[in-house]
């Protein structure tokens, strides 16, 4: 086959039209970007933590402190009290211990108290008593444990 060269040989290509290999990308490694995106993303994951934990203080009651009116009631000094007549036959009336009960707790929380005791058929030591009724407009049950036959006692509030 004649390709117009004499002697019939063909001539070796010419390499040097084509460019020769790319050179490789220089690495520009992380960049400024990527810091300025890692520090935004760890201050928005922290502001969440902490809106997560407010939120769960104030909306968990076992966490939130009681209300102001009866934070003193748990940690104040027992109400201690005495019938004004010991009883001879060991009975206290239920109107006779429902005036000493009220008195002392509308004198301790300075609130107005309605409330209503029982009978005690034979006051001793250990013996105990309830009674119901409002505080400060809240229903409560008070305890009444009774330290004695002479009819000195103990409140707690319930």
């Amino acid at each position: 086959m004649y390709d117009g060269n004499p002697g019939g040989q063909q001539q070796p290509p010419d390499w040097s039209a084509f460019p020769g290999p790319h050179p490789p990308p220089r690495d520009r490694g992380a960049g400024p970007g990527m810091a300025v995106a890692s520090l935004v993303m760890s201050i928005a994951a922290l502001v969440g933590v902490i809106v997560i934990g407010v939120f769960v203080l104030f909306t968990d009651p076992y966490l939130v402190p009681p209300d102001e009116d009866y934070a003193d009631v748990e940690s104040a000094a027992p109400l201690r009290g005495m019938v004004p007549e010991p009883p001879t036959d060991g009975l206290i009336r239920g109107t006779d211990l429902t005036r000493v009960v009220t008195d002392l707790v509308e004198e301790d929380w300075d609130e107005t108290a309605t409330l209503r005791c029982p009978d005690t058929e034979k006051v001793n030591q250990g013996v105990v008593t309830l009674c119901h009724g409002t505080i400060g407009g809240d229903e409560w049950a008070v305890i009444v444990y009774f330290e004695d036959a002479r009819g000195r006692f103990t409140l707690d509030f319930i």
